[in-house]
């Protein structure tokens, strides 16, 4: 009986301190701690939904991939956290803004063609991100992967051979993009338009039902007295020729217009002349160079009369 209960309190004595190592180091972000810093983007979701919590900032920005690197800084009119992650779709925006963002002065909405595909939004229609639940508790705190992570992150700390993935205002690090930009030799996008068709544009088929969803942002907003402004991001020219060629281009002009039957002030950056591929990474015409990105949103700032713009 004794040597069983050795047993037992060497098992709970080890699962105790692998859960505290865990949860001190904190290699995903999962508490808001990460002291040895977070070196990847997997789980901005949760992160950002967290720190809308924790900090309650007088401004948001929400958006896709394609926002995530934008600098807020870059509009010192407002105090702006960046809160968008990789991949978002209205319906996980509407789920943020209705359990997680307490009341505040300004959200500001970038949308994407992409996140209005009805063939790749199956696992973004229901979320259940930023919320601690006991089998998340345990899965993170008591499993070997992130132990291993928890090891890794320590690592490449004391090394310095990745720089930390987000930024205190919710900017992703971008400064290791830039320079990795300036070496490659030539432009070439071939491999990003490869998955961008295989991935975000597999069996394209527009969701009308997504405006309304961008209705309900609107009307959740405007109940809480929050003001609003969106933009439609821009696309560089091999992106929308991949659209033209998959026929999705007229998709891309009802889009256009739905998004500002919802929103008639709307930004359309399509507008613009914003296709030149200086304008993008060199092998990636879905996403705007940062400077670009800031500009945008002075931009969009100030077709709203925002924040001194």
């Amino acid at each position: 009986m004794r040597f069983v209960l050795k047993v037992f309190a060497f098992l709970v004595a080890l699962l105790g301190g692998v859960a505290g190592f865990n949860w001190y180091v904190d290699p995903y972000g999962y508490f808001l701690r990460f002291p040895f810093g977070l070196y990847e983007d997997t789980t901005f979701r949760h992160i950002k939904a967290r720190v809308l919590l924790r900090d309650r900032p007088e401004a948001v920005l929400f958006g896709a991939s394609t926002a995530v690197q934008i600098n807020p800084d870059d509009a010192p009119g407002c105090k702006i956290y960046n809160a968008s992650f990789n991949g978002a779709r209205p319906t996980e925006e509407l789920y943020v803004i209705r359990n997680f963002l307490p009341p505040n002065k300004l959200v500001i909405i970038g949308l994407d063609l992409f996140a209005f595909n009805r063939s790749t939004e199956e696992s973004h229609l229901h979320p259940d991100f930023g919320r601690y639940t006991p089998d998340k508790l345990a899965s993170y705190l008591l499993s070997m992967e992130g132990t291993e992570k928890s090891v890794k992150t320590i690592k490449l700390k004391r090394r310095g051979s990745r720089p930390e993935m987000l930024m205190p205002n919710g900017q992703r690090e971008v400064a290791s993009l830039i320079e990795a930009n300036a070496r490659i030799p030539a432009y070439d996008a071939a491999d990003e338009l490869t998955y961008l068709r295989t991935n975000l544009y597999v069996d394209w088929q527009y969701n009308s039902d997504r405006i309304e969803t961008l209705r309900r942002i609107r009307d959740e907003l405007q109940s809480r007295g929050t003001k609003v402004a969106v933009y439609i991001s821009p696309m560089g020219q091999p992106l929308l020729d991949m659209l033209t060629q998959l026929g999705v281009l007229a998709d891309l002009e009802r889009f256009r217009r739905d998004v500002r039957s919802v929103f008639p002030d709307a930004v359309d950056f399509n507008e613009r002349d914003l296709a030149a591929k200086e304008l993008y990474y060199k092998h990636d015409p879905l996403h705007f160079l940062p400077a670009v990105g800031g500009q945008l949103l002075r931009d969009t700032l100030a077709a709203h009369h925002l924040c001194g713009y």
